[in-house]
């Protein structure tokens, strides 16, 4: 029991980092990877959200993956490849539903 508590709360903070890496990112770093030829408003942002897709699936897989390893020493294979499959898709399904709120938020103000 005390098991899938840590595991939930290690998910937990795994997410708020993702949001806060994805916040960051889209804040301060994809504007000064795009070229200035670029510009024009609305590729302007559909590049934007491109890269924050790209960037969302980067930090998923990387979750996947230390998730594998944690329940790698306490279930068999399968049963962890399960456990960590449907954990991400939970994940995705949040951080996407956060990105598609961003993007409707920041479009309408």
């Amino acid at each position: 029991m005390v098991k899938y508590l840590l595991y939930g709360i290690l998910n937990l903070f795994f997410f708020l980092a993702t949001l806060f890496c994805l916040l960051y990112l889209s804040t301060y770093v994809n504007l000064l990877l795009v070229p200035k030829s670029f510009s024009k408003d609305s590729f302007l942002g559909f590049i934007n959200i491109v890269m924050v897709l790209i960037e969302a699936a980067v930090m998923i897989f990387l979750i996947y993956l230390v998730n594998r390893l944690i329940l790698r020493y306490d279930y068999n294979s399968t049963h962890a490849k399960s456990i960590a499959l449907k954990t991400g898709g939970i994940t995705y399904g949040l951080i996407l539903c956060v990105i598609t709120y961003g993007i409707i938020y920041t479009s309408v103000h």
